[in-house]
């Protein structure tokens, strides 16, 4: 059994992993145009001027020099209420699905959620059906869906949101 050590913090070059991990599976597996990594990296860019540690986490999981996964919790965007958090940019590297990493991640942002928030989103879309099963199994529910073709293909985007309880 293998052990997960999830790892809480910045250090230097996960928000560029992060960015780059989005990117290479959008567009390979979804086909998502370049406007989504872009969207990517200004809202982690964004995220990061503003890095607030008593509000906001970022989870990390690696191999090495090699980033395995991530979810950022992020609870100091100014259009939240004050008690809500935003769950973003969760996603497991390719050949490391299906090993845990995942769900220990998703484990620590809820951990993280539970002693700080009332409530949570995340937003998502329909077709990612591992990262829903996790999402509803840490007690988030659908709460809204629509049709969007902002990055290329025509998705159908997917609100869930959290309560402490």
């Amino acid at each position: 059994m293998t052990i997960i050590s999830v790892v809480s913090g910045y250090s230097p070059g996960l928000i560029g992993e992060i960015i780059r991990l989005h990117g290479v599976y959008y567009e390979r597996e979804w086909n998502f145009d370049p406007i989504f990594e872009a969207g990517c990296a200004t809202r982690l860019g964004d995220f990061l001027k503003r890095l607030a540690p008593e509000k906001d986490r970022i989870f990390s999981v690696w191999e090495k020099e090699r980033v395995l996964g991530s979810v950022i919790i992020d609870g100091s965007n100014p259009e939240l209420d004050p008690n809500q958090a935003h769950l973003r940019f969760f996603i497991v590297a390719d050949g490391a699905r299906g090993k845990g990493i995942g769900k220990a991640l998703i484990a620590a942002a809820t951990d993280f959620l539970s002693g700080c928030y009332e409530t949570a989103k995340l937003e998502t879309f329909a077709g990612l059906d591992t990262a829903r099963a996790l999402y509803e199994a840490a007690g988030f529910k659908l709460a809204e869906e629509w049709e969007t073709d902002k990055w290329g293909p025509i998705i159908r985007e997917q609100r869930f949101e959290w309560r402490t309880g």
